[in-house]
This record gives C-alpha cells, sequence and structure tokens, in this order.
C-alpha cells in the first residue's frame, strides 16, 4: 500500500519550496526518472521520493 494523504502532502510542499529556491535537489535526475521514482512511491514499491 502507498503512503497517505498527509504523506503526500508533505513531498508535493517539499517540492513547491524547492521549486521557490529556483533549485532541484536532483539536478542529475531527468523529469521523467523523478516522474517514474514518485509513481513507484505512490504504488507503495519504491522509497519516498524526497528521501536522500
Amino acid at each position: 500500500m502507498g503512503p497517505d494523504q498527509d504523506v503526500i502532502d508533505d513531498v508535493l510542499n517539499q517540492c513547491a519550496a524547492q521549486e521557490d529556491e529556483g533549485c532541484s535537489r536532483w539536478p542529475g535526475m531527468s523529469y521523467e526518472q523523478g516522474v517514474a521514482a514518485a509513481i513507484r512511491w505512490m504504488q507503495g514499491d519504491g522509497q519516498n521520493p524526497m528521501d536522500d
């Protein structure tokens, strides 16, 4: 089972904060890799994409 809505909201807030700063925590990752990581996480098959 994937993360609950509160955890998803926390990740979205972290993403918005990074965007406001104008930089990425993972500049070496493509957009597509980030989308795939997020989907796997929401499906319960992967770690939180905002974890280091």
